[in-house]
């Protein structure tokens, strides 16, 4: 029986639920759904609606989701299903979808290595740094849609060589790519990409302290809330770009990124968003801490020696104005303006008077031309969690 004819079946033996109420539920009119009885026609984002619709909860959609995606019969949606498992990190199904398909000999196939490379990427079996190798091993990509997806991957690859140059002149052109995406047979892989982009340049322009760039995707990716650690993550991003603006807003942040990432399951990223929050207070007490506090906090939260604020917190506790200015190099040589300049900022405060720190305080690295709204992908919540109800309340919060 096919995929389609055998959900309508399952609606129409279930007493609560008939082809008219469905379409009323995922707000389709009555022929879409008579449609897709037929001919199996539906986009994904209904889709993914449907599963929510047909389940008791959001673990029970996302279950079946993922029977759904091993099912599909519809190459359209089979390449959306590759990124509905990527971007909402279920590594399994990815997996799963890989192998199903590893002998294709259709555009699929396509999927299959290019998601390969980025599978391998997200259970660390590929450094960052080899993955623009992987792609031009892989070779010329023909989907047009795919096309774009692999040059976001290459972002990553450019991000780990702290090539920043290179993200910031190609990131318009992937924006101005994914707005040529249809916006209708192909709208949540072109949401989904948009996601992407905004985890992307939401680290990028922290770094560059370029702190309206960074609010502003820091929000996209909190909007669309279709995974914890990365809502986690911009709300870390968020609470540090009012470090030096707004100690209430900054705390505030900083307290839902630990909020969000317990809710994660994630040990690891439990104890980084705590560490982060620790770190951002004693900043604020304006305190030297000495180099035993500083490897017990290191110890105690599993982190590495080339930490931001480990590095930045060192250099304070050594009170030498000469290894300060070295780190404050050393911050500024990684295109890290944003640490630069709160080193900058501590020995100017202390009474340095080199002639470049007003400068490295207030020096940044614009990325120019954003063409994505706040709330442009709000729906992408709406469509993996069903959550209509709670995104208002989200976009009031924000705006405070």
């Amino acid at each position: 029986m096919r995929f389609n004819q055998r959900i309508c079946d399952l609606i129409e033996d279930r007493e609560d639920l008939t082809l008219t109420t469905v379409a009323e539920k995922i707000d389709v009119p009555l022929h879409y759904m008579s449609k897709f009885k037929k001919q199996g026609t539906i986009s994904f984002c209904n889709l993914l609606k449907l599963s929510h619709v047909m389940s008791l909860d959001t673990v029970e959609s996302k279950d079946l989701m993922y029977n759904w995606c091993l099912e599909l019969n519809s190459t359209e949606l089979i390449k959306q299903s590759f990124e509905y498992a990527a971007i909402i990190r279920d590594t399994e199904l990815l997996n799963e979808l890989i192998n199903k398909y590893l002998i294709e000999e259709t555009s699929i196939r396509e999927y299959v290595g290019v998601y390969k490379i980025l599978y391998d990427y997200m259970k660390d079996t590929l450094s960052g740094n080899d993955i623009e190798v992987e792609l031009d091993r892989y070779g010329k990509i023909q989907d047009p849609v795919l096309r774009v997806l692999s040059e976001i991957m290459k972002c990553y690859n450019y991000y780990f060589d702290k090539n920043f140059e290179r993200m910031l002149t190609i990131g318009n052109e992937i924006e101005n790519s994914i707005l040529a995406v249809s916006e209708n047979r192909k709208l949540f892989i072109r949401n989904c990409y948009i996601h992407r982009v905004a985890e992307l340049f939401c680290t990028v322009c922290l770094q560059l302290n370029d702190l309206k760039a960074t609010r502003h995707y820091a929000r996209i990716i909190i909007n669309a809330n279709i995974c914890n650690k990365t809502v986690a993550d911009a709300y870390y991003r968020l609470g540090m770009s009012y470090l030096t603006e707004e100690k209430r807003l900054c705390l505030q942040y900083l307290e839902q990124s630990h909020e969000v990432a317990k809710k994660s399951g994630i040990f690891e990223l439990e104890q980084e968003t705590k560490h982060n929050l620790m770190l951002a207070k004693i900043y604020y007490e304006d305190r030297v801490l000495s180099f035993e506090e500083i490897d017990q906090i290191k110890k105690a939260f599993y982190q590495k020696d080339d930490d931001d604020f480990i590095i930045f917190f060192k250099a304070i506790a050594s009170k030498d104005y000469g290894i300060m200015h070295e780190v404050l190099e050393h911050f500024f040589a990684q295109s890290n303006y944003f640490f630069a300049g709160l080193i900058a900022r501590k020995l100017y405060n202390e009474g340095d008077n080199h002639p470049t720190l007003k400068w490295i305080m207030g020096y940044k690295k614009e990325k120019r031309g954003i063409n994505f709204e706040e709330n442009c992908i709000s729906n992408l919540c709406n469509d993996i969690h069903y959550t209509n109800n709670r995104q208002g309340n989200r976009n009031k919060e924000l705006s405070n």
